[in-house]
């Protein structure tokens, strides 16, 4: 995601309300999920990354601590094809180890529960 407009795009806006009429009908899909960000910008996406954070809660998501920021300056090549520097691969690293460490802890919770008849 990038920093433009500081939120997410109008084009991913609209294909999760097209995908779900109501916002909330997406919740049983993501709930309890694991979510990291991978984000660039001028500023490496950071503000953008802050407010999908929000979103993602709000999901009921657990986001991850670690991102990855790709500078839209130094690791774009004319703005538009993505060369990411070697340096990123620690962080990118990290992001994925937490991203499969938080979705195993969350596994149980996506169980589906027994329900009791009355």
């Amino acid at each position: 995601m990038s920093t433009f407009n500081v939120s997410l795009s109008a084009v991913r806006s609209r294909r999760a309300r097209s995908a779900h009429p109501t916002c909330w009908s997406i919740i049983p899909l993501a709930s309890n999920k694991a979510v990291g960000f991978v984000s660039y910008g001028a500023v490496g996406g950071a503000r953008a990354a802050e407010h999908l954070r929000l979103v993602a809660a709000e999901l009921q998501m657990a986001d991850v601590r670690q991102q990855v920021a790709l500078s839209l300056l130094t690791e774009f090549e004319n703005f538009s094809v993505s060369q990411p520097g070697d340096y990123n691969l620690a962080a990118l690293d990290t992001l994925l180890d937490q991203v499969i460490a938080w979705s195993a802890a969350l596994a149980p919770l996506r169980q589906p529960t027994a329900t009791v008849a009355y």
